[in-house]
């Protein structure tokens, strides 16, 4: 009896065991790989600020559709690529909005960070993967 309950047992704690794990930092073209056909949403973290959801869908084909964090902001389709550095670039946003830039990109879970040389974006902005296109970008 007690050779069939000790397997048991294992499996029970290794079940139990899982979720408690930490989830794996992904970072560069691993974590860009991951957020392409998923919504990143972004708030800001100063909430008294007067600002809409902001929202980016990478689609597979390089082109991207972004919605900025200023009110009435409308959905636009930028371009998007991976440089040799393992960095997000996007382009072709309209004047007057955000200029063409590249930044690193980590992944934790749902949580995204935006890396731009010695600065990034947490605490400033709260980016979370949204799996798919909820928002019908």
């Amino acid at each position: 009896m007690i050779r069939h309950i000790l397997p048991t047992l294992s499996l029970l704690t290794l079940s139990l065991a899982s979720p408690v794990q930490a989830q794996a930092e992904l970072t560069g073209k691993a974590a860009i790989d991951h957020a392409v056909g998923n919504t990143m949403v972004t708030r800001l973290v100063d909430e008294t600020v007067g600002a809409q959801e902001g929202r980016l869908l990478l689609r597979p084909d390089g082109t991207a559709v972004w919605v900025n964090i200023e009110p009435g902001a409308q959905a636009v389709t930028i371009r998007w690529q991976v440089d040799d550095q393992g960095q997000l670039c996007m382009s072709g946003f309209p004047a007057d909005t955000v200029e063409d830039s590249c930044a690193g990109i980590s992944i934790t879970g749902d949580k995204v960070v935006m890396h731009d040389g010695d600065s990034d974006s947490a605490g400033i902005l709260d980016i979370t993967l949204v799996p798919g296109n909820p928002g019908n970008l």
